[in-house]
């Protein structure tokens, strides 16, 4: 029986990496992982915070259900973006960058939704996540609410457009317009501002409670001209309201770029976050409205925009995107008159300390240091994670992974792109076979760092030849 077991192991890996040739599963396109960052919020929340369609306890999302999140792409290559599931719910994205830069994308809902209230997602790419709140509205609520906005028909109560607004200047994730609306019945809204100066705003919805409710549309456009303005909010509701406005010139500055201060801690393969900016000093003649986008290099970016007022001003510059290499970056830049550049140092990644693989079978938990050898041949990658168990008797692992083309995203036993074993010695102890369930989920692939890390899950058999549940995580350096 042992010979038998241990013969089909080695049978089931090279039917894996012989059937990978010519299949791809953990990306469509036959390329490699991108690499960006999500746009986020210092309260961790995504941005935009775009949500679209209506969300009903009891009625299963259709294609008009969807997120829209935004990723600062540094390196372009395949994607996959998606969420937990909340309620019955996940959102998924899969596709492909091709250019670098500031970049929507819209996740697919499915599901059922199965509580109503809010429902908290935490969306997730490239080892980064924001958060997302959808609100589900109760079972037969789904019709349209019923309001009237507080203030009306003069200004908003309470209405604010947050954001800087410049001449000139496109609209952006942090350009929107809030505004109370007084709920007597809960339901949806579709909210459309008239166009004023070339801007406007619109959000969709639900309000899942009576009384005072705070809505927040998003503006788009680029404002023709400075000065102040009235954008008035048109709505089948009764009694629409004004939300005044100011757009701003453009500043006329210099910077002092010899003075510029770069902040945070810089490492190859470290995604930057809130900590990692520049600071500038400028002086401006004119008061006005600014806008600075550094280019990326090295894959780092950053951008401000604000208001000056005439004078000396301080600027901090956020940081976005993952340093692909270590060593000093020079970006250039024009901030205002001034051409400007900055020298930011990239540390190498120093190497993990948590590489180990784990595998549990009921009671039964196994797990040790973890190693990974990725080889590629014939237009396929075969990865084989292995390691032996931290104590006594000697298990040794080994679990095989093989496509077209590897990265972040799911492969099965299904499909001939996966096989694990677990030994005692020489006995086997546990073995994936490709007529059972297994599946692999690689959420990191970084192959600057080498890093390989993920999960699995799935029907092993056991040394009496009797299928059983297995699980377990590895982390390692390929």
């Amino acid at each position: 029986m042992i010979k038998k077991l241990r013969f089909l192991f080695w049978l089931n890996a090279i039917v894996v990496m012989l059937a990978s040739c010519g299949k791809e599963y953990s990306f469509e396109f036959g390329a490699s992982p991108s690499v960006g960052s999500l746009q986020e919020e210092t309260s961790g929340d995504c941005l935009p915070k775009t949500i679209n369609g209506t969300y009903e306890q009891g009625v299963a999302v259709t294609g008009s259900n969807s997120i829209d999140v935004t990723i600062d792409v540094t390196t372009p290559g395949a994607y996959l973006i998606y969420t937990d599931t909340v309620h019955g719910v996940f959102f998924r994205a899969q596709g492909f960058f091709t250019t670098r830069g500031v970049q929507s994308v819209k996740l697919t809902a499915s599901g059922t939704p199965n509580t109503a209230g809010i429902s908290n997602f935490e969306v997730r790419y490239n080892g980064q996540s924001c958060f997302v709140s959808v609100p589900v509205l109760p079972s037969g609520a789904s019709g349209p609410a019923v309001y009237t906005f507080t203030g009306a028909p003069g200004n908003c109560s309470g209405g604010v457009a947050n954001g800087i607004y410049g001449e000139g200047v496109a609209l952006n994730s942090t350009n929107t317009l809030t505004a109370t609306l007084d709920v007597t019945t809960i339901g949806t809204y579709t909210i459309t501002t008239t166009t004023n100066n070339g801007i406007t705003f619109s959000g969709t919805g639900a309000v899942i409670t009576t009384g005072p409710q705070t809505v927040t549309l998003q503006g788009s456009g680029t404002p023709a001209a400075a000065g102040s303005f009235n954008i008035a909010i048109a709505t089948a509701a009764p009694g629409s309201c004004t939300v005044p406005l100011t757009v701003l010139g453009p500043a006329q500055y210099t910077a002092d770029c010899a003075t510029a201060t770069v902040n945070g801690t810089y490492t190859q393969g470290v995604a930057l976050t809130a900590a990692n900016t520049i600071t500038l000093s400028v002086t401006a003649t004119t008061a006005g409205a600014y806008s600075i986008t550094v280019p990326a290099v090295n894959g780092i970016s950053f951008s401000a925009t604000g208001q000056l007022t005439v004078g000396s001003n301080t600027i901090t510059l956020r940081g976005a995107g993952t340093p692909a290499a270590s060593g000093p970056a020079t970006l250039p830049f024009t901030a205002g008159s001034t051409n400007c550049n900055v020298t930011v140092n990239v540390a190498t990644a120093p190497p993990p300390t948590d590489l180990k693989w784990t595998l549990i079978q009921g009671s039964n938990n196994f797990g040790g240091d973890a190693t990974a050898l990725l080889v590629t041949a014939g237009g396929s990658q075969l990865l084989e994670i292995g390691g032996a168990n931290a104590g006594a008797p000697p298990y040794t692992f080994q679990l095989r992974i093989s496509s077209t083309t590897l990265g972040v995203g799911s492969y099965t036993s299904a499909s001939g792109a996966v096989t694990m074993l677990l030994m005692n010695g020489v006995t086997p102890v546990y073995m994936s076979m490709p007529t059972q369930p297994f599946t692999v989920n690689i959420t990191t692939f970084n192959t600057t760092t080498g890093v390989v890390q993920g999960t699995y899950n799935g029907k092993a058999m056991n040394s009496s030849a009797a299928f059983v549940d297995v699980s377990g995580t590895f982390k390692a350096i390929m």
